[in-house]
Parts: structure tokens; sequence; C-alpha cells
């Protein structure tokens, strides 16, 4: 009889164990795919699985997006996702990606209801063709930056780059003789195999120094001279290159110029652009460019 309640005791410890090491099998649903949102029942529902789990629909908050073949494509917690085709993208200018910036703004704002008292992580994965036209991708990846999501973690062709990019925000203004002082070391491609560096006191539209010609697989040296003796070196590092450049030459230009930046407690901010610089004004930044992208939601 004793050995009998001790079978059954011991039964009884492991079906407990096994219960307990059990994860739970609630799946995050996608929020993106129901226009009209996801109804309160589902959300509490939502919220009482994070309690037990914190990492529960942790997509939302880090979502990763592809445009290697024919699509832009949205890896949400329910699986592959089509928003846009690729020849919709102009190849000669970036655009905002409608249909992209509507879900990850859904995105953003459950995530948020979900965990009311974390800091967003607002971090993208993007995975891009490397022969992909610059302006298309960076339609994607604005569209991204612009909802919430400008910690990037990139890959194309060869190259993986992780960097915080440029946040647009309202045009800066010069208030009552005080100058913010703000710097931007641009670097702009000249042609296909060199580009221009130079550093902006941006507002005051005043360059710093001289301009640096190099050729784009030696900007290391023309970055650190650029930068020498100013600390920091700029706020704001602004890449500006020709329309037609394929994506994956783009990334390896920034790559180079982020590991040749000075060694400070905060890199700036990656701004990536095409076409002509537009003129320097005390009364806005780069910001300007950015305004295609900033229609409500």
């Amino acid at each position: 009889m004793l050995n009998r309640t001790r079978s059954v005791a011991a039964l009884t410890v492991v079906g407990l164990a096994v219960v307990s090491g059990c994860k739970s099998t609630t799946k995050c649903p996608d929020p993106g795919d129901d226009s009209a949102g996801l109804d309160l029942p589902t959300v509490v529902r939502m919220k009482k699985e994070v309690s037990k789990n914190p990492s529960f629909c942790s997509e939302l908050g880090a979502p990763h997006i592809t445009l290697t073949s024919d699509d832009v494509v949205v890896m949400g917690p329910a699986g592959a996702r089509k928003l846009a085709r690729r020849s919709d993208l102009p190849a000669a200018e970036s655009k905002r990606v409608d249909a992209l910036a509507n879900r990850l703004k859904t995105y953003r704002e459950i995530w948020k209801e979900l965990h009311p008292n974390d800091a967003f992580p607002g971090k993208v994965d993007l995975s891009f063709d490397g022969l992909l036209e610059t302006p298309r991708a960076l339609s994607v990846l604005q569209t991204s930056v612009f909802v919430g999501y400008p910690f990037v973690h990139l890959t194309t062709g060869t190259i993986t780059l992780e960097f915080a990019a440029y946040l647009p925000r309202p045009p800066k203004r010069l208030t009552a003789g005080v100058d913010p002082a703000l710097r931007t070391l641009f670097v702009e491609t000249a042609d296909a195999t060199s580009s221009v560096v130079r550093l902006q006191d941006t507002d005051n539209c005043r360059d710093i120094g001289e301009k640096i010609t190099a050729r784009n697989d030696a900007l290391g040296p023309a970055v650190s001279r650029a930068c020498a003796g100013k600390t920091p070196c700029a706020q704001l590092i602004t890449l500006r290159v020709l329309a037609s450049t394929r994506f994956e030459e783009t990334a390896k230009i920034a790559r180079d110029v982020l590991a040749a930046y000075p060694s400070e407690a905060k890199r700036p901010e990656l701004a990536l652009t095409t076409g002509p610089a537009p003129a320097c004004s005390k009364t806005k930044t780069v910001d300007e460019e950015w305004r295609k992208f900033a229609s409500p939601l």
C-alpha cells in the first residue's frame, strides 16, 4: 500500500512538472490583418499572455521586412504578408509605402497597448536584394523609420550593418540669436567611384574646413580627416548617393563611413538619401526632404 501511494505521488509530481514546463500554445494574431483593429476581448487575452510570457508578440516591436524578389514582405506574427510590388516603387526616387506604414503603425500601437510601462524597442530587420536600386530600398527603409522603427539591422548582398537611422523631426529654427551649432557630416557621391566628404555647421549653412574628395573604397581616411580635432564631430551623418547606385554599394559606403567615424559615446544618426542636395537654409534642414513620408497615417 505504501509503495502504491509513493508511486501515485511520484506520478503526480512528474505530471505537475510536465504541465509547468510546457509553453503556452497561444499564437500571437497579426493585428495588421484586420482593418477594423483587434476587438477588446482579443487584446485582453493578449495582455494576459504577455503577463505570463513577456516575449509574446515580440515581432510587433521588431518586425522583419524583405524586398529580395518581386514583393515587399513583412514577416509578421502570423507569417509572411505581401504589402507591395517591387515594380510599384519608383526606381528614381523614394516614396512612402502606404500599406507598410499602416501595418507598422498598427504593430507599434498594439505593442504599446500590451507593454504600457515599457519603452518601445523600435527595431526593424531589413533584407534587400543587393542589386536593388537605392531609391526603392529607401522607400521601405524610410517608411519604417518614420513610423517609429529607427533602429535598423540591414542585410543586402554581402553587407550586414546596424545603425540608428535619422528620425525625421520638425524643422529646426534659430531662436533669438542662439546658435545650436548642429554639425552634419556629409558624404555625397560625385560619380560611380568617388565621393565628397564635408562637415557643415548646418544651422548657419557654413562648411567647416575643406571639402575632401576620396574614392568610394577609401573613405575612411577622408572621414577621419574631416573629423580631426572636433568632439563631437557631428550630430548627424548624411549619405547622399546617386539614384542609380545599387543598394549593396550604398550599404558598403555607409558601413565604411560608420566604421571610420571617431569613437564617441553616442554615434550620430544616419540619414540615407538620393538626388541633388537642397539649398541650405537656416529655417529648414534635411527634414524637408522627408515630408513625403509625413502624410497622416
